[in-house]
């Protein structure tokens, strides 16, 4: 459904509501709709035309929610909640496209745009529309009539109101695509401190390996955007961008594409995310949890004054949270289920252990074969000597 923001508690609450059409209001309120909208047909005759044509098909096909919200009921986890975010926004897309249709956000601010007219501040959700209308002609004519449609349904707006056209800055539209459209075939990932450093650096030295970016560490747009967008489905922009360092990386080679993130493993949406793109395997680094805990304390030792010092009160401290954090096992389980066998565990004691035998393993399990002889591993004691 829609996500409507309450102007009370500016709180993003999907409601049920949404999803029950009672016949007598939608029918009143499509005639008067059709009416108060038959002017601006020369505006935009061919997308207005459509969607007038077949609005109640436009409109089935439109209000899932795009960014995601917080679960409805207290016992549900956040993975169940997000897998059923993600799979009803996908199903909504490929219906859309199935119709002929284009699949965007739309957002709409109350404040603004309504004068107040309604209980709601912002309103957020997808919107089908017919392939032949562009971003200006779904903010400004098809966003407004759907707005209208569902806040009628609710009882929020009166039988026969229309918002009418939005002032400027008062709404927006973005185009969503598939996560398929991406394009990366594998992702790195790891836990803090475990060697994913030195595992992408490795790998990038492969004859038939790439990588998007050019570092592990965090720049915010080389990690999807994920954690700050919180989209369901990812926006043409972003589409855009991977393909573009595609083609800027592998000029038309036949390499293999991944995506180094170290954090990745933790962060949930970008779990989902990346379990919606069709065979993308994903590696992820693991290490002894007791020795990076006593990294860590070493870490703050070396910073304080004192000969000894405890790392228990430490863990029961407001700062815990960052100790919690770097648990692993929480994940794991998620990684398993969301990957299955396109998950591949590593453990950091093999990288330096068996440098050969475990990078020739990852380029197997990536389907490239083995490194070339002589090949030198960073990080590591050994030289490979295939």
């Amino acid at each position: 459904q829609p996500q409507f923001t309450p102007r009370a508690t500016l709180a993003v609450t999907p409601s049920p509501e949404l999803c029950q059409m009672r016949s007598l209001e939608l029918s009143l309120a499509f005639a008067s709709a059709l009416a108060s909208w038959s002017a601006d047909a020369e505006l935009f005759p061919e997308c207005i035309a459509e969607y007038e044509a077949r609005f109640l098909q436009w409109a089935g096909l439109s209000g899932q929610a795009t960014t995601v919200v917080p679960p409805r009921r207290s016992d549900m986890s956040e993975q169940v909640w997000l897998e059923a975010l993600f799979v009803s926004a996908s199903s909504q897309l490929e219906r859309c496209r199935a119709e002929g249709g284009r699949y965007w956000e739309g957002r709409l601010d109350m404040d603004q745009y309504a004068l107040n007219s309604t209980p709601y501040q912002q309103a957020v959700c997808s919107i089908c529309s017919p392939q032949s209308c562009n971003r200006s002609e779904v903010v400004f004519e098809i966003l407004p009539r759907f707005m209208s449609h569902q806040l009628r349904l609710t009882g929020a707006a009166p039988l026969g109101a229309d918002l009418g056209r939005p002032a400027d800055g008062s709404a927006e539209a973005v185009e969503l695509l598939r996560w398929a459209d991406i394009g990366i075939d594998f992702a790195l990932s790891g836990a803090d401190g475990c060697g994913t450093t030195s595992l992408f650096r490795n790998l990038r030295r492969h004859a038939r390996i790439a990588f998007t970016n050019n570092s592990t560490m965090g720049k915010q747009d080389e990690d999807f955007r994920l954690v700050s967008s919180r989209k369901t489905l990812p926006t043409r922009c972003m589409v855009e961008e991977f393909r573009e360092k595609r083609l800027s990386v592998l000029s038309g080679r036949r390499h293999l594409l991944g995506h180094s993130c170290a954090i990745l493993w933790s962060m949930p949406i970008a779990r989902q995310a990346l379990a919606s793109i069709p065979g993308l395997k994903v590696i992820v680094v693991l290490c002894d949890p007791v020795g990076r805990f006593e990294k860590e304390v070493l870490e703050k030792v070396g910073q304080r004054p004192a000969s000894t010092w405890f790392a228990l009160p430490e863990l029961r401290s407001p700062d815990a949270k960052a100790w919690r954090w770097q648990r692993f096992a929480r994940h794991l389980n998620d990684l398993r289920r969301l990957f299955g066998e396109r998950l591949l565990l590593i453990h950091q004691a093999s990288l330096r252990s068996q440098p050969r035998e475990t990078f020739n393993a990852i380029a197997d399990f990536l389907g490239r074969g083995p490194f070339q002889r002589g090949s030198s591993f960073s990080g590591t004691t050994r030289t490979a000597d295939t």
